[in-house]
Protein backbone atom coordinates (compact mmCIF):
# COMPACT_ATOMS: atom_id res chain seq x y z
CA UNK A 1 0.00 0.00 0.00
CA UNK A 2 2.84 2.36 0.88
CA UNK A 3 4.51 1.67 -2.47
CA UNK A 4 1.26 2.45 -4.33
CA UNK A 5 0.81 5.72 -2.44
CA UNK A 6 4.42 6.69 -3.16
CA UNK A 7 3.91 5.95 -6.88
CA UNK A 8 0.74 8.05 -7.00
CA UNK A 9 2.41 10.97 -5.23
CA UNK A 10 5.39 10.74 -7.58
CA UNK A 11 3.05 10.81 -10.61
CA UNK A 12 1.19 13.85 -9.24
CA UNK A 13 4.47 15.65 -8.53
CA UNK A 14 5.65 14.89 -12.07
CA UNK A 15 2.41 16.33 -13.48
CA UNK A 16 2.83 19.52 -11.46
CA UNK A 17 6.46 19.84 -12.50
CA UNK A 18 5.64 19.28 -16.17
CA UNK A 19 2.87 21.89 -16.21
CA UNK A 20 4.40 24.56 -14.00
CA UNK A 21 5.67 26.59 -16.97
CA UNK A 22 2.56 26.26 -19.13
CA UNK A 23 0.91 29.52 -20.15
CA UNK A 24 -2.86 29.41 -20.01
CA UNK A 25 -4.49 31.30 -22.84
CA UNK A 26 -8.15 32.30 -22.93
CA UNK A 27 -8.59 30.56 -26.26
CA UNK A 28 -7.35 30.54 -29.82
CA UNK A 29 -8.66 29.04 -33.00
CA UNK A 30 -7.86 27.86 -36.48
CA UNK A 31 -10.20 28.17 -39.47
CA UNK A 32 -9.51 26.13 -42.58
CA UNK A 33 -11.37 26.10 -45.87
CA UNK A 34 -11.73 22.78 -47.64
CA UNK A 35 -13.77 21.99 -50.72
CA UNK A 36 -15.46 24.58 -52.92
CA UNK A 37 -18.07 23.53 -55.51
CA UNK A 38 -18.47 26.02 -58.38
CA UNK A 39 -21.98 26.97 -59.45
CA UNK A 40 -23.68 26.24 -56.12
CA UNK A 41 -25.03 29.23 -54.21
CA UNK A 42 -24.10 29.74 -50.57
CA UNK A 43 -27.42 31.02 -49.22
CA UNK A 44 -27.69 28.43 -46.40
CA UNK A 45 -25.24 27.61 -43.63
CA UNK A 46 -25.07 24.59 -41.34
CA UNK A 47 -22.73 23.76 -38.47
CA UNK A 48 -21.93 20.66 -36.46
CA UNK A 49 -19.65 20.78 -33.41
CA UNK A 50 -18.02 18.38 -30.98
CA UNK A 51 -16.09 19.02 -27.76
CA UNK A 52 -13.05 17.02 -26.75
CA UNK A 53 -11.03 16.67 -23.58
CA UNK A 54 -7.28 16.83 -24.25
CA UNK A 55 -8.09 17.02 -27.97
CA UNK A 56 -8.96 13.32 -28.20
CA UNK A 57 -11.56 12.20 -25.64
CA UNK A 58 -15.09 13.06 -26.86
CA UNK A 59 -17.37 14.89 -24.43
CA UNK A 60 -20.89 13.85 -25.40
CA UNK A 61 -22.00 13.49 -29.03
CA UNK A 62 -18.92 13.80 -31.24
CA UNK A 63 -20.67 13.98 -34.62
CA UNK A 64 -19.19 17.00 -36.39
CA UNK A 65 -19.30 15.42 -39.85
CA UNK A 66 -20.06 17.20 -43.11
CA UNK A 67 -23.35 15.32 -43.45
CA UNK A 68 -24.46 16.36 -39.95
CA UNK A 69 -23.59 20.02 -40.65
CA UNK A 70 -25.52 19.88 -43.96
CA UNK A 71 -28.49 18.28 -42.19
CA UNK A 72 -28.45 20.97 -39.49
CA UNK A 73 -28.55 23.70 -42.14
CA UNK A 74 -31.11 22.01 -44.41
CA UNK A 75 -28.55 21.86 -47.22
CA UNK A 76 -29.00 19.49 -50.19
CA UNK A 77 -26.16 20.76 -52.45
CA UNK A 78 -22.89 21.62 -50.72
CA UNK A 79 -20.88 24.64 -51.94
CA UNK A 80 -18.12 24.95 -49.31
CA UNK A 81 -16.81 23.00 -46.34
CA UNK A 82 -14.84 24.77 -43.62
CA UNK A 83 -13.43 23.50 -40.35
CA UNK A 84 -12.83 25.48 -37.19
CA UNK A 85 -10.84 24.36 -34.16
CA UNK A 86 -10.94 26.36 -30.93
CA UNK A 87 -8.64 25.45 -28.04
CA UNK A 88 -9.20 26.56 -24.43
CA UNK A 89 -6.83 26.21 -21.47
CA UNK A 90 -3.81 25.03 -23.42
CA UNK A 91 -5.08 21.79 -24.90
CA UNK A 92 -7.48 20.66 -22.18
CA UNK A 93 -10.73 21.66 -23.94
CA UNK A 94 -10.98 21.56 -27.74
CA UNK A 95 -14.06 22.36 -29.83
CA UNK A 96 -14.06 21.19 -33.45
CA UNK A 97 -16.71 22.57 -35.82
CA UNK A 98 -17.56 21.74 -39.43
CA UNK A 99 -19.22 24.59 -41.34
CA UNK A 100 -21.08 23.85 -44.57
CA UNK A 101 -22.67 26.33 -46.98
CA UNK A 102 -24.88 25.56 -49.95
CA UNK A 103 -28.43 25.35 -51.24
Amino acid sequence: MKKLLTSILAAVALCFAATSCVTVTPGYGILGTGAVTPGVSMNKKGEASARFLFGAIPMGNADYSVSKAAENGGIKKIATVDTKTVVFDGIIFVTKTTIVTGE
